[in-house]
């Protein structure tokens, strides 16, 4: 991301004539668009743009960023790894020049009322309509390239520390802290209303043990076994941008085999937003393992640290929320007992919450892989099911403290006849201070129905 460090000190905007009021109720939906769809600015230097809307009668320049990307369609990160420490990328790692792969990022928060056309601050100039699918609600904004460059907005919705370990939002912190296994992701806290982002107190009010992943696979006719867990991957994090709207990270996972099998990796970008965060996984299996694997499974769960007696969770399986509470009711005995229809595209998803806040996470997977789970059924060797465990006694190594607290989680196990290749999916979490049940809503329609934007 590339902002230009010229500004007035001021600066001055026509009255706007308002012709349509806002009435999109939806603020916490991120919205992208290429630049490429904004004719007459690609070729143009990105400082002197700006993004405007008109709130409370005026004219107001609202928090955006322009992502820069290079002609192989990666991100050209600011920040990158190297020599043992975060630096500068250097030197035409981003030239600060609009093209048509470049990505403008805002909030749907931001949105405003619509303008008058000759009543805009500055030529050339783009509107953006922005439409809710489901209730119609509109919001507008507005894109301008200014001569003299006004002020940037001072909002700043998130942050990644300097180590890279952990992203700030305005409402909580998140992030990997085992200085042993730094691909764990082990930290979740809301921030008090009205305080600072005091990191070292929303550690010990952590909700978070860990986010599970446990594999094993047996390989030739189950002679030989082999487990993993999330404290096995190797990763790096090789660079990352942080701009006022998002943060991305660029990781890099794998896990050393044996037998000179070579090993499956996964590529990660994180998109962190002030109330989403986005962890697609492009997961390469470099070999058919149908010639030596004898069958696997696997499994990805949330498990949550005592801090989190007292709170809720929910799932659509459920009546109604269960209390987390390290004793399994009748109720909560049902979730471990629902299996995942493989005829029906579903994207799983669990909240949590407690009077703090609520947090949301849901797997979205790609087509693809889908695709291998009807091409699977028939055979009937590889069978996917939800799991629940809510017991303060269990023991469940490695971890930040002993026993299940509202433990959940997804598995798979038997043989899946999959090819080699690459495979996607995406873990997606939602954070939210302050939640009233019902409001989950405001989650799922991000991806469900999202939002429509039309570029005049």
């Amino acid at each position: 991301m590339f902002f230009s460090p010229q500004a007035r000190a001021e600066a001055t905007f026509p009255v706007p004539v308002t012709t349509e009021v806002r009435t999109l109720k939806r603020l916490i939906d991120p919205i992208v668009i290429r630049m490429g769809k904004f004719p007459g600015f690609p070729g143009e230097k990105i400082g002197p743009l700006r993004w405007m809307a008109v709130r409370n009668g005026a004219w107001e320049v609202i928090p955006f960023q322009v992502d820069e990307v290079d002609k192989n369609g990666e991100y050209i990160f600011p920040i990158v790894y190297k020599n043992g420490s975060f630096q500068a990328a250097g030197a035409g790692k981003g030239q600060g020049i609009v093209s048509s792969r470049d990505e403008l990022v805002f909030i749907s928060r931001d949105l405003g009322d619509r303008a008058k056309g000759n009543q805009w601050p500055a030529s050339p100039g783009m509107e953006i309509e922005v439409r809710d699918p489901l209730e119609g609600g509109r919001g507008y904004a507005y894109f301008f390239r200014f001569p003299e460059t006004p002020p940037l907005s001072p909002r700043d919705y998130v942050n990644i520390s300097p180590d890279g370990k952990l992203i700030l939002t305005e409402e909580y912190v998140f992030g990997f802290t085992d200085p042993v296994h730094p691909a764990v992701f082990n930290l979740a806290a809301f921030f008090a209303r009205g305080a600072s982002r005091n990191i070292e107190e929303s550690r010990r009010r952590n909700i978070l043990d860990r986010l599970k992943i446990r594999a094993t696979i047996r390989f030739l006719g189950g002679k030989i076994r082999m487990s993993w867990d999330e404290t096995d991957p190797k990763s790096e994090l090789i660079a990352y941008l942080d701009g006022p709207v998002r943060v991305i990270q660029k990781y890099r996972y794998w896990v050393d085999l044996v037998l000179g099998i070579p090993s499956p990796s996964i590529g990660r970008l994180v998109y962190s937003y002030p109330n989403r965060t986005v962890l697609p996984n492009d997961m390469y299996l470099p070999f058919n393992p149908d010639a030596f694997v004898t069958d696997g499974a696997i499994s990805v769960a949330l498990d949550f640290t005592r801090h989190a007696v007292g709170s809720y969770l929910y799932n659509p399986i459920l009546e109604k929320p269960v209390l987390i509470d390290g004793k399994m009711s009748p109720e909560e005995k049902m979730v471990s007992d629902f299996t995942i229809a493989l005829s029906e595209k579903l994207a799983p998803w669990v909240l949590f919450y407690n009077p703090e806040g609520a947090v949301l996470g849901r797997l979205l997977l790609s087509d693809k892989i889908w695709n291998e789970f009807h091409r699977l059924e028939p055979r009937g060797t590889f069978r996917y099911s939800f799991f629940y465990t809510d017991d303060a006694a269990a023991s469940d190594d490695p971890g930040l403290e002993p026993g299940k607290f509202g433990e959940f989680g997804f598995q798979g196990k038997g043989k899946a006849d999959v090819q080699q290749g690459h495979y996607y999916a995406s873990i997606i979490f939602f954070g939210k201070r302050g939640f009233t049940f019902g409001e989950q809503g405001e989650f799922l329609q991000v991806d469900d129905n999202p939002l429509e934007v039309t570029i005049r």
